[in-house]
């Protein structure tokens, strides 16, 4: 019995980085992350059934918002990221009451943000819903859908940043599994409220609000239990008051590392607006019939994202492992062992890649995917056709998204957050000159013709192609350049010893 305890006990304790075979510890850690990354896209893929096979006329307005959600809620992730890299290297040290200081600047530049975030979205709501092509006088029924929707995600957008904060601190002193826990119960807890409001609420708008206020519920209450939980389990991070007096050069470098991811995500989101925006003008311009705008691209295209989403997952979990592994090594300068995990985990990507291409591939044979969102009698050929062929345009770039991501973390873990914010300039650019221009390079005289429809599913493996290569050498230079910073001072370490054996 007192086995079986102690093997439980084991699963659930943090994961040292610094110590075993790399590509384990790696596995280890990234399985755990991997399957929260699994459930909170069944989740998403959850939402978008419930909303597809209940409510189809509001799908395409929901799933118009995605880039905006991703606007607001990627920055505040990639923040927490950001500030998660200071946490790990202190934890790595095993200082303690630093540590604690370092959490809780986390805590209080969260709370700056949510504040500003849930400010600036409700003001400029409108606009917003305009940057993605949501337009009242053209498509009233998807704007008043996008419009309500968004409006709940915003205000109460502390849940989400909370809930990321608190896995970020997990996630940064080894542990995985925490994390993975109160997600089952976020999803869970979002799949039942979901389906009870969209049963339950007698009207198309009040389903839609359902839907969004189903998701708040579940981020507020998975992060309060989480950070209870947490705080409860790991008695070396319990804050004190003196804890939150904090100094304007610690503050900076936390800034430092986290703002310019957080501004990377939020960059990345404006490329995705704008192709959003791009995709509705397929369906303005070729699918209107008097006042009514049918939704057959946004449909196959939004199906598409969703499954193409799912199938990514793995590579989001690998990435952050990555960073958590490179951030505890780097912290004990072991650089032989940075360089060993960096090459294994890799190689775990690529394998991934062909296994999870092909499984994308095959699922768009007959349009497959396409009725796991939507009824049988909402689905054209149309909805069938634009969906697959941004599926086999994007998925073969699968090892290019897979590529940035990974060195884009790399290079977090170094705290080395230039590169990165450069990666996210130049995937923005890219994303937006691909979705502007090949359209109409492809096809001059008609810009919203298959063809040209192809052009801007290339829009998101253009900019991965653009960013990895900001990012791969700078990152193998990295590398470079701490091993031989290393041999530097080993050497001079050396003959500093032989010089005072000399000298006594």
């Amino acid at each position: 019995m007192s086995s079986f305890k102690e093997k439980v006990k084991k699963i659930f304790s943090p994961i040292d980085l610094t110590k075993g075979k790399p590509y384990v510890v790696i596995l280890l850690f990234a399985i755990p992350i991997l399957i929260s990354n699994i459930i909170n896209q069944v989740y998403h893929l959850a939402d978008a059934i419930v909303v597809g096979q209940t409510i189809p006329n509001q799908f395409a307005g929901i799933n118009d918002t995605n880039p905006l959600s991703f606007l607001l809620i990627q920055f505040a992730g990639g923040t927490t990221i950001g500030l998660s890299v200071a946490v790990a290297n202190r934890y790595s040290k095993r200082d303690y009451e630093s540590l604690r200081k370092s959490i809780a600047i986390c805590i209080v530049v969260c709370l700056i943000i949510t504040i500003l975030l849930t400010t600036l979205g409700l003001i400029f709501i409108n606009p917003l819903l305009n940057c993605v092509g949501l337009d009242n006088n053209i498509d009233p029924v998807s704007f008043s859908a996008g419009k309500i929707y968004m409006v709940t995600i915003i205000a109460g957008l502390i849940g989400c940043i909370s809930y990321n904060l608190i896995i970020c601190i997990c996630r940064s002193i080894g542990d995985s599994v925490t994390p993975l826990i109160f997600l089952i119960i976020s999803n869970v807890l979002n799949i039942v409220l979901d389906i009870i409001f969209v049963l339950t609420f007698p009207t198309n708008e009040l389903k839609v609000f359902g839907v969004a206020f189903a998701t708040v519920i579940s981020w507020i209450i998975s992060s309060i239990l989480c950070f209870i939980y947490t705080f409860k389990k790991y008695k070396f991070i319990r804050l004190k008051l003196s804890d939150f007096q904090i100094e304007g050069k610690d503050l900076f470098y936390h800034l430092k590392i986290s703002i310019p991811l957080g501004l990377q995500y939020s960059i990345l989101a404006i490329g995705i607006i704008i192709m959003q925006n791009v995709i509705v003008q397929f369906d303005i311009n070729n699918f209107t019939e008097g006042d009514i705008v049918h939704h057959y691209v946004q449909d196959g295209y939004g199906a598409a994202c969703k499954l193409q989403s799912f199938l990514n997952t793995v590579y989001f979990a690998l990435s952050s492992s990555i960073l958590s592994y490179v951030a505890q090594n780097d912290g004990i300068k072991n650089i032989d062992r940075l360089k060993k995990g960096i090459k294994q985990g890799y190689l775990i990507g690529v394998i991934v890649y062909v296994i999870f291409t092909t499984i994308g591939l095959l699922s768009t044979i007959n349009g497959g995917f396409i009725y796991l969102f939507l009824k049988s009698e909402n689905i054209t050929k149309e909805t069938i056709k634009y969906g697959s062929i941004y599926l086999w345009v994007s998925l073969p770039l699968g090892i290019v998204l897979f590529t940035l991501l990974y060195s884009r973390n790399s290079l977090q873990g170094f705290s080395k957050p230039l590169f990165p914010f450069l990666a996210g300039v130049g995937e923005l650019l890219a994303r937006i000159i691909a979705a502007l221009f090949f359209p109409i390079l492809l096809n001059p005289t008609n810009p919203y013709s298959d063809i040209s429809f192809g052009g801007v599913c290339f829009a998101d493996g253009f900019a991965w192609i653009v960013a990895a290569i900001i990012l791969v050498f700078p990152l193998l230079y990295t590398i470079n350049k701490k091993s031989k910073d290393l041999t530097y001072k080993s050497s001079k370490l050396i003959e500093n010893n032989i010089d005072n054996e000399l000298e006594k």
